[in-house]
């Protein structure tokens, strides 16, 4: 147990928060350089997807500067809460996904699968991620109906979940709390 009363809602960020302290002491500002890298990398990355998906360079640099405007993503961006790195792990998985279909490579469905099961122990919400993945790809391959990719981005979240689920009944004795 890593905190008594705590939900596993974020345990990533737990475990990644304890892992720091432990390697350079607890201080809020290492806390919060997490979640700055987080925010910056959601910059970035929303650039980097906007670009992948419409090709237009412009467009790409608005989005990324209308998510650094934002007055939330703003406000929270430098915050050692779970939003801004459920929110990078969100759009990293994301872009796994649209580079692994461009580029039928295994390594990026993989890739996704864990970055979607690692994403579900910040937010559980984030199971819909490879849920919608997987229902596209049973939608896409409709002849093959279910590829090995499809299995692995679904499966590997869909695992962790389960996992997630067994972990609060076996704390709390129930699904939720």
């Amino acid at each position: 147990i890593v905190c008594e009363g705590c939900t596993t809602s974020g345990t990533l960020l737990i475990l990644i928060g304890i892992a720091l302290s432990q390697i350079f002491g607890f201080r809020f500002s290492v806390l919060r350089l997490v979640t700055i890298v987080s925010a910056a990398s959601s910059i970035v990355l929303t650039y980097v997807l906007v670009k992948e998906i419409t090709g237009r360079e412009k467009l790409s640099i608005l989005s990324g500067l209308l998510l650094l405007a934002n007055p939330i993503f703003f406000n929270i961006g430098h915050l050692f809460q779970t939003d801004i790195p459920f929110l990078f792990l969100s759009l990293l998985s994301i872009h796994l996904a649209i580079v692994g279909m461009k580029k039928k490579q295994f390594n990026y469905f993989l890739a996704f699968g864990i970055i979607s099961a690692a994403n579900i122990f910040l937010r559980q919400i984030a199971l819909i991620i490879p849920l919608a993945f997987g229902l596209y790809m049973l939608l896409k391959n409709r002849p093959n109906l279910i590829s090995r990719e499809t299995v692995v981005a679904t499966i590997i979240p869909a695992t962790f979940f389960v996992i997630f689920l067994f972990s609060q009944y076996m704390q709390y004795g129930a699904f939720y709390t």
